[in-house]
């Protein structure tokens, strides 16, 4: 009754029709005569109470199977070595064992900078290098590839989408149609099959580039992207694309050699045809380093 009269409930009373046994005392209070500050106790237990301080926290008995564990570390020495490299990476950390190099893991850009800033600022290095590449990649081989033929080919490329058009003037034309009118690329324009951006995968021992680890069957997954690879008679020829501006032999080998070997030791193993030439391009001065 109390509650419903609080409430000035107008709905009728329901008579209960099952014997009901429980008691209840139901009492109305006014809220100026509650206490709000009353609040429980909060009992804080003594080692949060010592965390909380900073103070170090007493011995218990499980110290002796818990501490063991935390200080397990892999005995073979690989947990701290990546499952996976990128043939750069390899090409870096095999530069790093030698003090030649940054460290493996140092950041890199993830992706492109915006357009805005590459129309104000120009194209660093990795993105022309990338541009150049996707030119290298697309342009029909069988098609015009002096200057002329190759700058229509790039506004077809562009209605493909395969390209901006605003990208079309950062294009280096005069330098990439000379690798096409050169002895190399002559040759691949004859060849029998032409592979490009042939990218692969394939399981290496990790102790190539990681000398710490104790175990031989380790093993290390390694990827990476040929640029061009074109069959003759004889055997597969391997080229790689470089867009650097020092071109002295002995520098690119120096640089180079590493990522080529597995360019090389990938392209045999996977396609089961022996590589009888290897080369470096250099874009900047067409000049050509075998390897």
């Amino acid at each position: 009754g109390a509650l419903r009269a609080l409430a000035q409930s107008q709905r009728p009373h329901y008579k209960i029709n099952y014997p009901d046994t429980s008691q209840w005392q139901v009492q109305v209070l006014a809220a100026g005569t509650l206490n709000r500050d009353v609040r429980p106790e909060k009992v804080v237990p003594v080692l949060l109470a010592a965390v909380a301080a900073g103070e170090k926290m007493p011995a218990t008995e499980n110290e002796k199977w818990v501490w063991p564990r935390l200080a397990w570390q892999y005995p073979h020495g690989a947990a701290a070595v990546p499952a996976k490299l990128s043939v750069s990476e390899a090409k870096r950390r095999f530069e790093s064992l030698d003090g030649s190099a940054a460290h493996l893991f140092d950041k890199r850009a993830l992706s492109l900078r915006p357009r805005f800033i590459q129309e104000t600022q120009g194209l660093s290095s990795g993105e022309y290098g990338t541009l150049v590449h996707g030119v290298l990649q697309h342009l029909d081989l069988n098609g015009d590839l002096s200057p002329a033929g190759i700058r229509g080919q790039l506004l077809h490329l562009a209605a493909r989408e395969v390209l901006l058009s605003d990208q079309i003037e950062l294009v280096p034309v005069a330098k990439v149609a000379a690798f096409f009118a050169s002895p190399l690329g002559l040759r691949l324009r004859q060849a029998k099959k032409v592979r490009r951006e042939l990218a692969f995968s394939r399981m290496i021992p990790a102790k190539r580039f990681y000398p710490e680890i104790a175990d031989e069957q380790e093993k290390i997954f390694i990827q990476g992207v040929l640029d061009l690879l074109f069959d003759e008679d004889e055997g597969m020829v391997l080229v790689d694309y470089k867009t650097d501006k020092r071109t002295e032999p002995d520098l690119i080998r120096g640089k180079y050699k590493l990522q080529l070997e597995l360019y090389r030791e990938a392209a045999m193993a996977i396609l089961k045809r022996p590589i009888k030439e290897c080369y470096i391009y250099l874009l900047h001065d067409g000049s050509i380093v075998p390897l």
